[in-house]
């Protein structure tokens, strides 16, 4: 179970991350008529340790990210609320009792009113739960709480493209991420597209790199595309002068490393470096995974490309199973 746990939490983390950077951009294109309620002048905190202890032992359904926050109002003053935010990834008829539940723990440790805001990331049209609803002998609840349904955007592709809210691009990329499951090629063109998108809009250096690892996570290519992409990649960092290679410092950051150096080095040092790209993957997956089969370690040991094999290290990172390790060989991840 620690297992587990620790693992859906890898996979979390990058929507978790965008929730928490960007929580003031998320509610003002996801809930317009929450977010002008809010006092963002204000500080806002993130209670993610104390939302662990509010539903430790409630752990119902999936759901991509949950998230606790302390907010004010406007109004002045110290009134402030409680907001959990919930991104579900997929249909589940559990969810309306799970937010009621979670509303009633988080109400009676705080003892402040509680928002909940759902964001549907699903793909179902007509999956759109809204409220928790019981009666029994005369006793009637209701709880009703605001959604967002991510596919709705798919027709704003245009007007999310134009706007400058960095949060646009998060809900883009996962449009593109479902539309695209099972269509490669369909897949890195999206994914180029919208880092033509990100390095135009002139965000500070720590915006880009943030929404960068975001949409390479979501938007994740299998081998060969991937190459292709680093391709472009370069090719738009060229065209842009970029003053720092992109795709270097989100691979360092990700990994906590020293940046690795650049491409076009020695050939005797680029074969010494895959090396130990190799040898880091192997073990990383090793330590997560446990022993590899026999056929598994040939492949990797048969990769090539720094560039390649550092997606692939990052992947193993966060990736659930080996399974989704093994799908970033030959197929398009899931979203």
């Amino acid at each position: 179970m620690a297992s587990d746990r620790r693992d859906r939490d890898d996979r979390d983390s990058p929507w978790k991350e965008a929730l928490e950077r960007y929580l003031d951009a998320a509610l003002q294109l996801l809930f317009p008529a929450a977010h002008a309620e809010v006092d963002w002048a204000r500080r806002w905190e993130a209670l993610d340790g104390e939302l662990q202890q509010v539903v430790r032992d409630a752990e119902l359904g999936r759901r991509l990210a949950d998230k606790l926050f302390k907010v004010h109002l406007r109004g002045g003053g110290e009134v402030w609320i409680v907001l959990h935010v919930e991104v579900q990834g997929q249909v589940d008829a559990e969810l309306p009792a799970r937010i009621r539940l979670y509303r009633n723990r988080i109400h009676d440790r705080y003892a402040r009113p509680v928002a909940c805001l759902v964001v549907l990331a699903d793909e179902r049209d007509d999956w759109r739960p809204a409220a928790y609803e019981e009666e029994v002998l005369g006793t009637r609840e209701r709880l009703a709480f605001p959604t967002a349904k991510l596919i709705d955007f798919a027709t704003r592709e245009a007007e999310l493209l134009a706007d400058p809210n960095p949060f646009a691009l998060v809900v883009l990329a996962h449009v593109a991420s479902l539309r695209t499951r099972k269509d490669p090629d369909g897949r890195l063109q999206w994914k180029v597209r919208l880092v033509r998108s990100l390095y135009d809009r002139g965000y500070e250096r720590e915006d880009v790199l943030e929404l960068f690892r975001f949409l390479d996570w979501l938007l994740g290519l299998p081998l060969p595309q991937e190459e292709a992409f680093a391709q472009e990649l370069s090719a738009i960092e060229k065209e842009r002068a970029m003053p720092y290679r992109m795709d270097f410092e989100v691979k360092a950051e990700a990994r906590g490393e020293a940046r690795g150096e650049a491409r076009g080095e020695a050939r005797g040092e680029a074969r010494g470096e895959e090396r130990g790209q190799r040898a880091a993957l192997r073990a990383l997956l090793e330590a997560r995974f446990g022993e590899l089969p026999r056929d598994l370690a040939a492949r990797l040991d048969a990769i090539t490309g720094a560039d390649v094999l550092d997606r692939l290290v990052r992947r193993a990172a966060v990736a659930a199973t080996l399974d989704e390790v093994l799908a970033a060989l030959d197929d398009p991840p899931r979203p």
